[in-house]
């Protein structure tokens, strides 16, 4: 659960700890609300003859294109919010209480509009918004070039606060007289309602893929142009001919931009689909037949999970990053007896290509439909001699409830995108997997990722339990299309170092370079890694 995971802000604090400061926080809360409480009951209203009223003009209602405008903004600031958020949980890095930052955010930016309206200055904040809507734009396109995860979490961080202040700062100035105040907070609370339910659960049902944040990025930039077009009118006809013409010529193309990427999240793909766990896709590349290497390729987020040659000569050869050239093709050849394999995360079932008759190969599994894909577009499964059994469920709680499965491989690849499961990778995560090895066995770990250093947490996992962990970096030349440059991590007894010198050839062993604490369901610190 969230309560395993240390806050960002403190990763080193225990979880205990951080239970305590967190009830001791909230009892000062609520003793503060109580004294505000008592003090203000004990307030009186002022003495004497009541003040005449004061007459003063109210003007009609607001009509309603206003109340459509409070709607929008409030509603695209919320959407923004939320698409964000599952952009950086999802396909950046599944940091713990990530989640936190684009929150904090949103009600940062609301505090200061309503708390003090200086704070939001169009002459600022018009022109960031520019190149915020833009940055996110670029980060949305299927073909962004990827960005180390402190930039790429900043720079959403600071384009959602600059599009957060516009949405807010612009719902303060078009707030109407006291007298209709309490309509328009409730508009205002309507359309972050409104938004929230639009990417959580419209969206889901109604895309196959997120494209729910282009809409709110869209929305974001109508209703900017909207509020901004009335206050041409101050300009001289020229120039608020020319205004106008502009401001709608850059919002027509940056529309014709977000038309472009909603239409390649999903364009050229045999199937997308999504649900809890995130999008899947399956992309067909090249034509069978004709071209030697036509495959197809299982994409999680925008990370390849696995892919299959049309080409008969490949099509039951593991390819990816599962070639006989990694690390894990290094360690199915040491077993070459009969084995018993398990696998923590199907993929497109690329790892049965290794099995052979009389082996049985274990796959646990927590995506339903990951498993859905990889029997019908995908024939890894079908073809393998070996045995497969398949396990529904996370990986981890699966193994603490079972028997010894006595494997001689266990092979741990059960990532989403480039985000890291936690719980997977602790110490008593590894005390589960290696009570299921059989003496001699190796446990294998996939720690090929474009963010993350996995190797300290690799290293200190085998020290404590007196293994050694070697780690396989494996450079593919440039247009190779049957391996992936990867990296893994095998983990492994000493005495079957011994026995298979050839298996540590050209391997590194991993050794402790810096102080690094081992990870426990108790602790992880993804800060620390971070390349």
């Amino acid at each position: 659960g969230l309560a395993a995971y240390p806050l960002l802000v403190e990763p080193n604090l225990p979880t205990r700890v951080q239970g305590y400061v967190w009830s001791v926080a909230y009892v000062c809360f609520a003793v503060i609300c109580g004294v505000t409480a008592w003090r203000s009951s004990l307030q009186t209203a002022p003495t004497g003859e009541a003040a005449a009223p004061v007459e003063e003009s109210v003007g009609p209602p607001p009509p309603w294109t206003a109340r459509l405008l409070w709607l929008g903004l409030a509603a695209s600031a919320s959407v923004l919010l939320l698409s964000v958020t599952n952009h950086l949980t999802q396909d950046v890095a599944a940091i713990p209480f990530l989640w936190i930052l684009p929150l904090s955010i949103y009600l940062l930016s609301f505090i200061l509009c309503f708390e003090s309206p200086r704070s939001y200055r169009r002459v600022v904040f018009l022109p960031l918004l520019a190149g915020a809507l833009a940055f996110l734009a670029y980060r949305i396109w299927p073909y962004h070039q990827s960005m180390q995860m402190r930039v790429a979490i900043a720079g959403c961080a600071a384009a959602l606060f600059v599009c957060c202040m516009v949405c807010h700062g612009e719902l303060t100035r078009l707030k109407p007289h006291p007298r209709h105040l309490t309509g328009f907070y409730v508009i205002v609370a309507l359309g972050g309602a409104i938004g929230g339910l639009f990417v959580g659960l419209v969206a889901p049902n109604l895309f196959h893929a997120y494209q729910e944040f282009p809409i709110g990025l869209a929305l974001c930039a109508v209703l900017v142009f909207r509020v901004l077009a009335p206050d041409m009118r101050r300009f001289s006809k020229v120039k608020r001919w020319l205004g106008t013409v502009a401001l709608a010529a850059v919002l027509c193309g940056y529309l014709v931009c977000l038309v472009k990427v909603m239409r390649e999240m999903v364009e050229g793909y045999l199937l997308t689909a999504r649900n809890f766990y995130g999008q899947l896709k399956v992309q067909d590349q090249g034509t069978p037949g004709v071209d030697e290497y036509a495959s197809r390729t299982l994409v999680h987020g925008t990370i390849n999970h696995g892919a299959q040659f049309f080409n008969d000569l490949y099509r039951r050869e593991p390819v990816t990053y599962f070639c006989p050239q990694s690390g894990i093709g290094r360690a199915m050849r040491a077993q070459r007896d009969a084995k018993r394999i398990g696998v923590m995360g199907l993929g497109c079932g690329t790892l049965a290509a290794y099995g052979r008759s009389g082996d049985t190969i274990r796959i646990y599994e927590i995506n339903p439909l990951v498993l859905q894909i990889a029997n019908r577009d995908f024939s890894y499964l079908r073809d393998t001699p070996a045995k497969v059994e398949i396990a529904m469920g996370d990986a981890r709680l699966a193994l603490e409830s079972e028997a010894s499965q006595q494997f001689d491989i266990l092979v741990m690849d059960a990532f989403s995108g480039d985000s890291v499961p936690v719980h997977l990778i602790t110490v008593e995560a590894f005390q589960t997997y290696f009570r299921h090895l059989k003496p001699g066995g190796i446990l294998a770990v996939n720690i090929t990722n474009t963010y993350l250093d996995l190797e300290p947490v690799m290293e200190r996992a085998a020290a404590h339990f007196g293994k050694a962990a070697y780690a396989y970096s494996f450079e593919a030349d440039p247009g190779d299309a049957i391996c992936f440059s990867c990296s893994w991590a095998l983990i492994l007894d000493r005495g079957t170092v011994a026995a298979h010198p050839a298996l540590v050839r050209g391997a590194k062993l991993l050794k402790p370079e810096r102080p690094f604490r081992t990870w426990t369901d108790d602790f992880s610190n993804m800060l620390g890694i971070l390349k």
